[in-house]
C-alpha cells in the first residue's frame, strides 16, 4: 500500500513486532500505533525514509525505540513525535534537526542524566515538550528562564530535578513540575505569565510566600506538599476562573480569604494539614460548583452552625474537616441540603476535569486534563485517589470535639459511600436511618460514647459495606449477624464490655427478649433430678469455709452438673429480678 497516507491503528489490543516494511509506505503523512501490546526492538532507521511524515505515535506500548547517538538523519517535514514508555535511555540526537517539530512528547522512560538545552529551542514552533516521569536530574546550563516564545505546555514533572523553578515562556499554558527536588522561592518573575492555566509544583521543597499574581488567570493551582509559608493571598478577582486550589500540607497561616467568594467556578478547595485558625468558614456554601471541601488538619474551632440559605453547597460531594478542634452538634441543618449526596446524576463525568487548549501552527489542541489527587481514610487506611471520581461522595468529621446524638436526617444521604464520625464525644444509639445508606462502603464511629444496640438492619441492608468501627464505645446487646457482618473482626467491636456474639465471645444461654409486660417465668424453670435432697445442699453451703471447700470440691467431681444447675438457678432469680424492676419502671 505504497500511496497510503494516514495509518491509525491506535488504542487496540494488537501484538507482535513494528515490521522493518514500514519503511517502505514512503508516502505515509500519519501513522500511530500507541496503545496497544506490541513489542520487540524498533529501529529508528525505519521511519527516516518517510520523507513526508509528519506525525509519528509509538506510545504506551511495550516496544524499544533505537536511536544511534550522532547520526544525522533527520524526517524534514516531522511536527509531532510521540514515544511515551518506550523504554530510551536518552534523548534521540536526530531530535536536534527536526526544524518543524510542534509536539514532543518523551514521558514515561528510562531517560538519565540533564535536559539538554538546545531541547527548548530545537524548532520556532515547539509548543508543547512531555518529559515526565524519567530520571532527569536538572537543565543543562542552570536554565533559570525558558527563552522559547512559542512552548505553551511543559511538563518535566516526576523527575529528580534540583536547584530552583526555571520561568516558564510568557505564553506558557500549562507548566507542571511536580515530584521533583526543587528548592526555593516561587521566583516574582512567574507572574509575567498572564497566559497560565495549569500550575503544578505540587511535591518539592519550594519554600516561601505564595505569590498574589498566581490568581489571575489559572484554573488549577496545585502547591501541595512543599514549605510555604505565611498567609493564603486575599487577592481574587472578579474574573477568577479557578477550578482547583490544593494548597495543602504546608505551613500556612492565618484565615481561608473571603476573596475565593469571587472564584464561583472553584470545583476543588484543599487546605488540609496547614496551621489556618479560624471558624468554620461557611461562606464558602456560597460556591455554586464547589464539589469537594478538604479542611482536614488545622486549627479550625466553634460550631459548624447552621446554613444561611437553604441553596448552600447545592454540590458538595465530599467534605473532610476532621483532625480539627470543631465543637457543638452535628450539622443536622447542612445535612438535610447536601442534595448532591442523596441523588445521582446520570449526567455528570466520571472524573473532574479541567479543559486545556492550545494552537501550534499546523492544528489546535484541545484535551481534558484530568485534576489532582485527593487522599482520603478510606476503610480505616489513607488512600490517595489519583483521579477524583464524580461519583465519590464522602464526609468524615472525625477527631473534633461533636457532641450529641448521630441525626436520624444521615439516612437521606443515600449516595454517601464513606460515613467516618469516629473520635468525637457523640452519645445516644446508632441511628436505624443508618441502614439506608445501602452504597456505604465505609462507616466508623469507633471511640465515642454511643449505647444502646448495634441496629440488626445494618447487617441486612448495608450490602456494600467493607469497613465497620464500633469500637470503644459504650454498646451493648448481641452483634447482627449475616451479610458482610460476618467478615468484621474483634477490632470492629472491642471496648463495648456489653457487647457479645460473633467474632466477640457467646453470650451465655440465647433467649428472646421478653415483649412488654410478659414475664417470661415459664421458660426458666428447670426440672432436677428426682430424689434429689435441697436440705443437703444448704447443709454444705452453711457449714463454714472448709467444709464448704472439701463439699464443694466432692459435688464438682462427683456432680458436675450439680454445679451448672446452681448456676443456673442462680441466674434465672437475677433474670426474674430484673424483670420485676423494668415492670416498676414501665408503671
Amino acid at each position: 500500500m505504497t500511496h497510503l497516507i494516514e495509518l491509525d491503528l491506535s488504542n487496540n489490543e494488537l501484538t507482535g513486532p513494528i515490521l522493518s516494511s514500514f519503511s517502505q509506505l514512503e508516502n505515509l503523512e500519519f501513522l500511530d500505533l500507541s496503545r496497544n501490546n506490541l513489542i520487540g526492538t524498533v529501529e529508528a532507521d525505519i521511519f527516516f525514509s518517510h520523507k513526508k511524515l509528519e506525525s509519528l505515535s509509538l506510545s504506551s506500548n511495550n516496544i524499544t525505540f533505537i536511536t544511534h547517538h550522532h547520526i544525522n538523519f533527520t524526517i524534514p517535514t516531522l511536527r509531532e513525535l510521540q514515544l511515551d514508555g518506550c523504554n530510551l535511555r536518552k534523548i534521540p540526537y536526530f531530535l536536534k534537526l527536526q526544524n518543524n517539530l510542534e509536539i514532543l512528547f518523551l514521558s514515561a522512560n528510562s531517560i538519565h542524566g540533564k535536559i539538554p538545552h538546545w531541547i527548548w529551542n530545537v524548532s520556532d514552533h515547539l509548543g508543547a515538550v512531555d518529559l515526565s516521569s524519567n530520571f532527569l536530574t536538572s537543565i543543562e546550563h542552570n536554565l533559570t528562564v525558558f527563552s522559547s516564545k512559542s512552548l505553551e505546555v511543559i511538563d518535566i514533572g516526576n523527575n529528580m530535578l534540583q536547584g530552583n523553578l526555571p520561568v516558564p515562556p510568557p505564553n506558557t499554558i500549562e507548566y507542571r513540575v511536580s515530584n521533583n527536588r526543587l528548592t526555593g522561592d516561587i521566583p516574582p518573575l512567574i507572574c509575567s505569565g498572564m497566559s497560565l492555566t495549569i500550575l503544578d509544583l505540587s511535591y518539592n521543597n519550594m519554600s516561601g510566600p505564595i505569590p498574589r499574581c498566581l490568581s489571575n488567570s489559572l484554573a488549577s493551582l496545585n502547591l501541595q506538599s512543599n514549605n510555604f509559608s505565611g498567609t493564603i493571598p486575599q487577592l481574587y478577582s472578579e474574573d477568577c476562573n479557578l477550578k482547583e486550589i490544593d494548597l495543602s500540607q504546608n505551613q500556612l497561616k492565618g484565615e481561608v480569604p473571603k476573596s475565593l467568594m469571587s472564584c464561583k467556578m472553584l470545583e476543588i478547595l484543599d487546605l488540609s494539614d496547614n496551621q489556618i485558625e479560624q471558624t468554620f468558614p461557611a461562606w464558602l456554601g456560597t460556591l455554586p460548583q464547589l464539589q469537594v471541601l478538604f479542611l482536614h488538619s488545622n486549627k479550625f474551632h466553634g460550631a459548624l452552625g447552621s446554613p444561611r440559605s437553604p441553596l448552600e453547597f447545592p454540590m458538595l460531594r465530599i467534605i473532610d474537616v476532621s483532625h480539627n478542634s470543631l465543637t457543638g452538634v452535628l450539622p443536622v441543618e447542612y445535612i438535610k441540603i447536601w442534595n448532591a449526596m442523596k441523588m445521582h446524576s446520570p449526567d455528570t463525568e466520571l472524573y473532574i476535569r479541567i479543559d486545556v487548549e492550545f494552537n501550534t501552527q499546523t492544528r489546535s489542541w484541545h484535551y481534558q486534563q484530568q485534576q489532582s489527587s485527593i487522599t482520603l481514610v478510606n476503610k480505616g487506611v489513607e488512600t490517595e485517589y489519583k483521579q477524583i471520581l464524580n461519583i465519590l461522595t464522602a464526609i468524615d468529621l472525625s477527631s473534633n470535639n461533636f457532641t450529641g446524638e448521630i441525626p436520624e436526617s444521615l439516612g437521606s444521604l443515600k449516595e454517601l459511600e464513606l460515613l467516618n464520625l469516629s473520635n468525637n464525644e457523640l452519645t445516644g444509639p446508632i441511628p436505624q436511618s443508618l441502614a439506608n445508606l445501602t452504597k456505604l462502603e465505609s462507616l466508623d464511629l469507633s471511640q465515642n460514647k454511643l449505647t444502646g444496640v448495634i441496629p440488626q438492619q445494618l447487617a441486612s441492608q448495608l450490602i456494600s459495606l467493607e469497613f465497620f468501627n464500633v469500637s470503644y464505645n459504650l454498646l451493648s446487646g448481641h452483634i447482627p449477624q449475616g451479610s458482610q457482618f460476618g467478615t468484621f473482626d474483634k477490632g470492629s467491636y472491642v471496648g463495648n464490655s456489653g457487647l457479645c456474639a460473633f467474632p466477640l465471645s457467646n453470650c451465655g444461654t440465647v433467649h428472646s427478649p421478653p415483649a412488654d409486660g410478659d414475664e417470661g417465668d415459664s421458660d426458666d424453670t428447670y426440672e432436677f433430678p428426682s430424689g434429689f435432697d435441697w436440705m443437703f445442699i444448704l447443709a454444705g453451703v452453711g457449714s463454714g469455709l472448709v467444709v464448704g471447700f472439701v463439699m464443694g470440691n466432692i459435688l464438682t467431681d462427683r456432680y458436675p452438673w450439680l454445679i451448672s444447675s446452681i448456676a443456673q438457678s442462680f441466674a434465672c432469680r437475677e433474670k426474674k429480678q430484673r424483670r420485676a424492676k423494668r415492670s416498676i419502671i414501665r408503671r
